[in-house]
């Protein structure tokens, strides 16, 4: 999808959400959103069912309530993203962090290799991060991908 084509949608969506008789809702449903830049976007209740995100930059994004359900992921930047209520159709999220894969399920968290409860590594990032050589940012990634956990369960 054209970068014109998906503001004017996103444009919509906003008008929608503030006034709900003027603009439209989001409709992305399969769409090719392959590497876009959706930074900050808000996406209340869009639906992206089936949409490729493939790298698409979500960082901050407001996805609460939004339809993913059979959207692709894979390499998104989901740091900092709101996903409160979002509909997946799985319980399992995968990110692909800057040093290790990360995957959570409905209630424990995988970090490269080390699978724990979120209280588990409430407890023991810091120390995981730095004894793996991450950068203090990369501990503040990990860590945001530890706390987006709770938003997905919901």
């Amino acid at each position: 999808m054209n970068v014109e084509k998906l503001q004017k949608i996103i444009n919509d969506h906003k008008l929608w959400l503030v006034e709900g008789d003027t603009g439209e809702r989001a409709n992305l449903r399969d769409a090719n959103l392959r590497d876009a830049n959706l930074q900050g976007a808000d996406l209340r209740d869009a639906d992206l069912q089936g949409a490729d995100l493939q790298g698409a930059n979500l960082q901050g994004a407001d996805l609460r309530g939004a339809n993913l359900r059979g959207a692709d992921l894979q390499d998104a930047n989901l740091r900092g993203a709101n996903l409160r209520g979002a509909k997946r159709g799985t319980k399992l999220t995968v990110i692909q962090g800057s040093q290790h894969l990360v995957t959570i399920d409905c209630n424990n968290i995988q970090i490269g290799c080390e699978y724990k409860t979120k209280e588990e590594w409430l407890n023991i990032y810091k120390e995981t991060g730095n004894a793996n050589e991450y950068s203090e940012k990369q501990i503040k990634e990990y860590l945001d991908y530890i706390n987006l956990a709770e938003d997905l369960k919901e």
